[in-house]
Order: C-alpha cells, then sequence, then structure tokens
C-alpha cells in the first residue's frame, strides 16, 4: 500500500482528486473486502492507478487516477479495466464513476470512453473551499461488451 499512497500524494493527483478536508500526512488508502486497487504501469514505471469499490451487490465504483504525462494512456487504461471487469462474475453487472465539477476534461473523456452520464450528485464535493458537483456516469456489463466488440 505504500507504492499507492506515494502514487496519490503526488501534487498533481492530490491537488485535484482529494477533497479539501482531506489532511495529505494522514492519508493512507485502506485495503477492504469491497475494494480493490489496480496499477497501470509501462515496464516497471507506475503510471497510474484504480480504484475499484463495491457500491452495492451488482455495481462498483470506479476512480482512475493518471499522471499527466502518461494521459496518452487513458484510454487503453479504462479499456484494461471494462476487459477485467468483464472477467468478473455476470452477477457484477455495473460501473458507477462520480466527477466533480473541477473536472471538466474528466467529465469529457468518461463520455468519449463510452460513459453515459446519468445524474448529478449535488453539493457533494469540497474543491477550494466551495461545495461542489458531482456528475455519475455509468455503464452496464452488456454496454461495456458493445464498447468493445466496436474495437
Amino acid at each position: 500500500m505504500e507504492l499507492i499512497r506515494g502514487f496519490m500524494l503526488k501534487d498533481e493527483i492530490w491537488e485535484t482528486s482529494v477533497e479539501d478536508v482531506t489532511i495529505k500526512d494522514n492519508f493512507y488508502p485502506g485495503q477492504d473486502t469491497l475494494s480493490v486497487w489496480l496499477l497501470a504501469k509501462i515496464k516497471n514505471d507506475l503510471i497510474g492507478v484504480l480504484l475499484v469499490n463495491h457500491s452495492s451487490s451488482c455495481a462498483v465504483d470506479i476512480h482512475p487516477y493518471l499522471l499527466k504525462q502518461h494521459k496518452k494512456h487513458g484510454r487503453d487504461l479504462i479499456k484494461s479495466f471494462f476487459k477485467w471487469f468483464l472477467s468478473l462474475p455476470d452477477d457484477l453487472c455495473k460501473v458507477n464513476c462520480s466527477i466533480p465539477d473541477h473536472l471538466k476534461i474528466v467529465q469529457n473523456f468518461a463520455l468519449k470512453v463510452g460513459f453515459k452520464q446519468e445524474g448529478i450528485n449535488k453539493a457533494s464535493f469540497m474543491y477550494n473551499g466551495k461545495a461542489q458537483d458531482q456528475k455519475r456516469y455509468g455503464l452496464t456489463r452488456e454496454e461495456i461488451k458493445g464498447l468493445l466488440c466496436q474495437d
């Protein structure tokens, strides 16, 4: 978990991904039976991580983090995640993500890789001292299969 902690504490990841109220020195990524951290590497270099949390018995929430200099690998990261997700039992049938309003580029990326906006979670993320909305995106297992067949 120290590898993941070191990655998450990088300024470019921390500054855009973590709520204001989170104290950097106290941040330790947890590992429980409902979460898994997936690593994105090129050779032996860690370029990103993806946190997967069970949000219900049939759905997961994802939180991808990728270093800016490797954003060109974003589609590959998500495609690899989709393939991994489809290898899981069929009772997992939904992938969701919530993206704060200050991350418009990430919202656009989610749409480009196939996510569909499903709603808005109002005033649910503290950033720069203000509660801001998060857009909620999702894909079903069948939609993911369809996206992978297009390649």
